[in-house]
């Protein structure tokens, strides 16, 4: 008869990569924010600094959608001249809902995202 033996595998290198800086990709208002959530939060492990860069980036949408909506307004012109809303008010409010969902499953309330 054949005996069975149980295999531990160990990994080589340590998959937990503990990040304090923010991804180089986000503007300097989400970097902070970044800096000052993993620190207060003392968020180190890779899947909620994924999570966290995620939020972060749904929030950089969401500002510069409102940052175009304040120039342009909420509402134009289609091209058969009725008036319509600006595809970024579509655009701020699914990055707003992505913002939030991310941080609710980071378990982390808006209260303390806020300045």
């Amino acid at each position: 008869m054949a005996q069975h033996s149980i295999v531990t595998l160990r990994p080589r290198f340590n998959p937990v990569v503990k990040l304090t800086a923010p991804p180089k990709h986000l503007d300097e208002e989400e970097a902070a924010l970044f800096r000052r959530l993993v620190a207060e939060f003392q968020i180190d492990d890779s899947a909620s600094i994924s999570l966290l860069t995620t939020a972060m980036e749904a929030h950089m949408r969401m500002r510069e959608a409102g940052i175009t909506l304040a120039e342009e307004g909420t509402v134009i012109k289609n091209r058969f001249g009725a008036r319509t809303a600006h595809p970024a008010v579509a655009i701020e409010r699914d990055a707003r809902n992505d913002f939030l969902r991310s941080m609710k499953t980071l378990n982390l309330k808006p209260e303390a995202v806020r300045s």
